[in-house]
């Protein structure tokens, strides 16, 4: 059975790709990228961080998906 917090880590990584302007599902790794944003401490910041930033040239520096989400540019 899935639970939706499960689903929260997906949201909050497919939230900042939308605020980058890229499209996470077209990443190589995005199940990583997934388990990344799971293991990462924080989600309360980077919910309060995408609420400030319609749009953003780069993820916030604490973002453990950062490099890859920059990398997805075109």
């Amino acid at each position: 059975m899935t639970r939706l917090a499960d689903h929260a880590h997906d949201c909050l990584m497919q939230g900042m790709a939308d605020k980058l302007g890229v499209v996470a599902d077209r990443a190589p790794d995005v199940e990583a990228m997934v388990t990344r944003c799971r293991a990462c401490v924080k989600h309360d910041a980077c919910i309060l961080w995408m609420l400030d930033h319609p749009r953003a040239e780069a993820a916030p520096g604490y973002c453990l998906n950062a490099e890859d989400l920059l990398a997805l540019r075109p």
